[in-house]
């Protein structure tokens, strides 16, 4: 016979009842068709009806008069159906219970026992199903296209994110090498020992400087720089000049060359560091999107293929009636898979490589792995429709469903408790168990979803029960009914749904986590740090109240004020310094993600105003200053200066002249600096010049007045001399303690509580005070470091003049706007020498971001293969239930209100996967993303992580782009029932 296989078949050698067992020729086919003995009403099967599955209803009643398994039911399936009576046909076993092998007839002669695995068999099978077999193409097709896209956009972004970072002309791309105290005679052979140590990085890195100074005496320094090259600015070169540069630091350690001091410096290696850790991050996401597209692309060739199956149950009952094994039909699937696969993998790489760039190109294993998928579901299903064939359908599905999705979720258990205790990245490497959590996580809520809807539909149905009308009870009765199709479509939506929702909420959690890292390292959306003046005094080149002026007049920034911040010693321990007016701390700094309350620190911080108010708009500061001195000891003069500060802590240092110590009493006098606010009068200091060898000297500030309003300022007296030379006299005698609000980290380290005092001391071991603990919070903004405190600026000036030489610089300028990026040009512009820079994430944090486009990729590809499954578990619906269509036509129930019921049941199931989804990708968002996310931000952790969030507005979107697509699935599957309702027949009408 030639069937749709393409081939003669002639069937096994089996036991004849009549003649024996083993008798040779007897019940067997001969290659003409007829039989070999035993059975007199033989008939030759025709050639043409067998290439059509429709043609095989007169084939197999041939068939089922000679073959001696099937005589027992010939009267009750003469009348069947072709269809029906394949189904009932069964393997024709051998006496020893074992399988013949398949004898199968070409064009070319006789072969036994090889048939089912040739090429042609395939291609033959294959044509007669090519519209099915296109749509596991156009599955494969799209898996690779996606999977490529994901990838090669990932590696594009990271190249372009190198180029971006490692481009830069600044300190952060420069590495020094810097040789002290060499001897002139020595500097050539230390140079050309630290070119040999830098010869290391090869052509990755660029010399930009070689210079030989002398330090002074008989010492001079060697100085070496360099930059990344060209080659470089590539993920591999970067990668390579990081692994280099640490061999070289590490080469060159301070006592490297004999008799030198060796120091490196340059922001080079951390930026390094930062980009392998960014694109560490940025990978140990990449694989989530990867994942979700080849599960999808499994679930629709599963089902595309079980779809195959179904169309091929004649097919399939007659080959296995043959002789045909499992495994030869299981080869067929193979073969026929990657015949089918491998063209539509390329075709899908080809254009993900087009879509994403050349970075695409090495994703080639992925499209692989698709067609390497297509061929696993084709052969799977194809041998497990050869084991059930002729056999009663007992399902084990449910059983194993539950049994596996409890595995699952334990797995889920564990890998997410990894993910929470370690975080995905380990080190310099990726946690791949970790990094398995919110793949196993979706897969496990979509599986549980399946679970917990046979319930639901359950109750809906019985709640349907109770109201009248066809529609919905019997559309409701029917969704709980169908639990062997139901499943696959119920899984699909809700792994997609639950896609959508992590993506929204893994999109949300790393933004916030981002912006809040960054809130904290800048302190407030503009940060403008004043240069120091070239003599390396504690002045700046502008006075900080003249720069608050100038980027306060910048467009588009609402409030700007002066800060000062140091490093400090509490103890032994190193902590940070934020000193700003508490008057202006809920207006400018940053609320870092939430986690802190500007509002709240500014009223803890903030007290009465120290020193005297000048009247607004004052000019002149006048002085009556008189000095005493012994007559021998009369000799100098006497320097006066006032220290004013604005109200909010913004300090400036302004000569009032000078007075000759034996003239005993003088006028002096300063010119006020103009400034839109009001200045206070902190204190006078006097300093005696030109007085070797003097004692005894005395200066008191007899009165001082603003434009003529008197001042009441302490009269002294200050004693001079030539070994103390300086004194000053503050504007209030008394000062009040400094408030200051301190981190929690630091609380704990230190034992603090609220109203404890706090001594500090600078780094510079010179200035010291001691502050008073008014609050805690959990993070400073404007500190990368754990312990820190905020104190209030102008107490901070008056306690610190009280006690030292000199006060804590204003060295800041903070603002805030309402486009920090352009308020930063018009900084930079306004202050040329000054560092500027805006609440964003640094770039190896931007590198790791890529991950948010790529989960978004994933999860419209997605969504497109979820449809294709929907649209094969509609067809599949459409198929099995084609004589529910005529027995209801039959009870008289119309076309239109058959398709309104079928339609209303699949939008039930629609609305309750994308709920049930919803509800599991939350779960997996507040279990995995935040952890996830956290380790994908390359900047000091908040000590208080932020809680996940999810992006609302993408979400509804996505979801809602789902759902038109379902809706379109709906309508064509209401159209076709109601097509098929038209023309259905009962059995019996033909």
């Amino acid at each position: 016979m030639r069937g749709v296989a393409g081939g003669w078949l002639a069937g096994p050698t089996c036991a004849d009842p009549g003649g024996g067992p083993g008798r040779e020729g007897a019940g067997r086919w001969s290659a003409d068709g007829r039989s070999g003995g035993g059975h007199d009403d033989a008939a030759e099967v025709p050639e043409g009806p067998g290439r059509d599955l429709g043609g095989l209803h007169g084939v197999l009643q041939r068939v089922l008069r000679v073959h001696p398994c099937a005589r027992g039911r010939r009267a009750a399936l003469q009348d069947m159906p072709g269809s029906s009576i394949a189904q009932a046909l069964h393997p024709c076993p051998s006496p020893a219970g074992v399988h013949r092998p398949l004898l199968w007839r070409t064009p070319h002669g006789e072969r036994e026992g090889s048939g089912v695995r040739t090429v042609s068999l395939v291609l033959r099978r294959s044509r007669a199903r090519a519209a099915l077999l296109a749509v596991c193409a156009l599955v494969v097709l799209l898996g690779a296209a996606g999977s490529t896209v994901i990838a090669g956009g990932l590696l594009a972004r990271a190249e372009a994110g190198v180029v971006s970072v490692l481009g830069a002309n600044d300190d952060s791309t420069r590495f020094d090498v810097v040789a002290t105290g060499v001897d002139p005679d020595d500097r050539a052979r230390v140079g050309a020992i630290i070119d040999k140590a830098l010869a290391r990085l090869g052509t990755l890195a660029t010399r930009v400087d070689e210079t030989s100074a002398d330090t002074g005496g008989d010492q001079s320094s060697v100085t070496r720089s360099v930059r990344p090259s060209a080659q470089a600015l590539s993920v591999p070169g970067a990668t390579a000049l990081s692994e280099r540069l640490d061999r070289v630091v590490a080469s060159l350690q301070p006592d490297a060359v004999e008799g030198t001091q060796l120091t490196t410096s340059g922001g080079l290696p951390d930026l390094l560091h930062q980009i392998r850790r960014g694109m560490l991050a940025e990978w140990s996401v990449a694989p989530i999107p990867l994942a979700l597209v080849l599960v999808f692309a499994l679930i629709a060739l599963v089902q595309v293929a079980s779809l195959l199956v179904e169309a091929r149950r004649s097919e399939t009952a007659l080959l296995s009636g043959r002789g045909a094994t499992p495994v030869d039909l299981a080869a067929l699937g193979l073969v026929e898979g990657l015949v089918v696969g491998a063209p539509a993998a390329v075709c899908g790489w080809a254009i993900g490589v087009a879509a994403a760039g050349p970075a695409a190109l090495s994703s080639w294993p992925l499209a692989g792995v698709t067609a390497a998928l297509c061929a696993l579901a084709l052969s799977v299903t194809a041998a497990l429709a050869g084991r059930r064939t002729g056999m009663a359908r007992r399902s084990a599905a449910p059983a194993a469903l539950v049994i596996g999705t409890v595995l699952l979720v334990i797995v889920a258990v564990t890998t997410t408790g990894q993910l929470i205790r370690n975080g995905a990245i380990n080190g310099d490497s990726i946690d791949l168990i970790a990094l398995c959590s919110p793949v196993v996580l979706l897969v496990s809520g979509a599986l549980l979803a399946v679970l917990v809807f046979r319930p639901l539909a359950g109750w809906y149905a019985a709640f349907a029960a109770r109201r009248r009308g066809f529609s919905p009870s019997f559309g409701a009765r029917q969704l709980a009914r169908r639990t062997t199709v139901m499943p696959v479509a119920v899984l699909s939506i809700a792994l997609a749904t639950g896609a959508a929702v992590f993506a929204a909420g893994y999109s949300a959690t790393w933004t916030a986590d981002a912006s809040a890292r960054a809130d904290r390292g800048n302190g407030a959306d503009v940060r403008v740090r004043l240069a120091d003046l070239p003599d390396g005094s504690d002045s700046t080149s502008i006075s900080p109240a003249e720069a608050v002026q100038r980027v306060a007049s910048i467009t588009g920034v609402s409030d700007a004020a002066p800060l000062s911040t140091a490093s400090l010693r509490i103890g032994s321990d190193p902590a940070d310094l934020v000193a700003i007016a508490g008057s202006r701390v809920a207006a400018i700094m940053s609320p870092v993600g939430g986690t802190v309350d500007p509002a709240a620190i500014g009223r803890a911080i903030t007290t009465a105003a120290p020193g005297l108010a000048l009247p607004p708009g004052a000019a002149v500061v006048s002085l009556d200053v008189g000095i005493t001195a012994p007559a021998d000891q009369a000799r100098g003069s006497v320097i006066a200066t006032i220290r004013l500060a604005d109200a909010d802590g913004a300090l400036v240092s302004v000569p009032a002249g000078s007075l000759a110590v034996d003239s005993g009493r003088g006028s002096l006098s300063a010119t006020v600096p103009s400034h839109t606010g009001a200045w206070r009068l902190l204190a006078i200091d006097v300093e005696l010049r030109d007085a070797n060898g003097a004692s005894g000297i005395a200066a008191s500030v007899r009165s001082a007045s603003a434009d003529g309003t008197p001042l009441a300022v302490p009269s002294g007296p200050v004693d001079l001399s030539s070994l103390n030379a300086s004194g000053r006299v503050m504007a209030k005698v008394d000062g009040s303690p400094v408030p200051a609000v301190v981190s929690r980290a630091l609380a704990d380290s230190s034992g603090l509580k609220i109203g404890d005092p706090l001594p500090i001391s600078f780094d510079d071991a010179v200035r010291s005070t001691t502050v008073k603990v008014a609050g805690i919070v959990a993070v400073v903004p404007g500190s990368s470091m754990d312990a820190a405190l905020v104190a209030d600026l102008p107490s901070l000036d008056d306690a610190l003049l009280r006690g030292n030489d000199t006060a804590s610089p204003t060295d800041e300028v903070w603002a805030s706007a309402g486009d920090p990026a352009s308020a930063a040009t018009a900084a930079r512009a306004a202050i040329p020498d000054a560092q500027v820079s805006i609440a964003e994430p640094n770039g190896a944090t931007r590198l790791a971001g890529a991950a948010i486009g790529a989960l978004w990729i994933g999860f419209a590809v997605s969504a497109v293969l979820a449809l294709v499954s929907v649209v094969a578990v509609a067809i599949t619906l459409t198929m099995t239930r084609r004589e529910e269509s005529a027995v209801l036509r039959a009870l008289g129930v119309g076309a239109r209100e058959q398709s309104r019921s079928r339609g209303l049941e699949l939008a039930l199931l629609v609305v309750l996967s994308i709920l049930l989804g919803v509800i599991s990708g939350l779960a997996a968002v507040f279990a995995a993303a935040g952890p996830l996310a956290r380790g994908a931000v390359v900047a000091a952790p908040l000590p208080v992580p932020l809680a996940p969030d999810v992006d609302a507005l993408a979400l509804t979107a996505a979801v809602l782009g789902l759902a038109v697509g379902l809706g379109v699935v709906v309508s064509g599957y209401t159209l076709a029932v109601r097509s098929g309702a038209t023309t259905a027949l009962v059995r019996g009408e033909r």
